[in-house]
């Protein structure tokens, strides 16, 4: 069973081990060095403990990823990052985790995200949501951004 709960310090060191094994892949397809999540210290990591809504995912009582929500505004927020341990990955899990994180804010009016511009799949899932691309933003040679939004009903 999937379950999101609120994290404190103590599950720092999990998740950052969890964020970096996720985001390697991509550290290595794009060069990354400034942006990607993999690159990030604990001291990072316990920042965004502190400073977002920072959520761990559960399935059967084990973390297998995390995902932060920062509040832009009182109507707009964002999700940066959502990770999950790639043995969870492919699963149908982010469905669950998206579905869920919408439930725990029901005031939201605007959501956004980025990801690689050269992985559709992540774009696609993205937008079976709702999420419409706004925009790009240029890294280095090997990646861009595109950021999207979704406006909720």
């Amino acid at each position: 069973m999937l379950s999101i709960k609120r994290v404190g310090q103590n599950e720092a060191e999990v998740l950052h081990n969890i964020q970096n094994e996720a985001f390697q892949e991509d550290l290595v397809s794009y060069q990354d060095f400034e942006t990607n999540p993999a690159c990030e210290s604990i001291d990072q990591m316990l920042y965004k403990i502190n400073a977002h809504d920072y959520y761990a995912i559960y399935f059967q009582d084990q973390i297998i990823g995390g995902v932060a929500v920062q509040k832009r505004a009182d109507y707009e927020h964002r999700i940066s990052p959502m990770y999950l341990s790639p043995s969870y990955q492919n699963k149908g899990l982010g469905t669950q985790i998206v579905n869920s994180i919408f439930l725990l804010y029901p005031d939201a009016c605007l959501w956004s995200l980025s990801t690689p511009k050269p992985s559709l799949r992540n774009g696609h899932f993205y937008e079976k949501f709702g999420f419409i691309s706004v925009g790009e933003q240029y890294i280095n040679e090997r990646l861009t951004l595109t950021h999207y939004q979704k406006v909720m009903k």
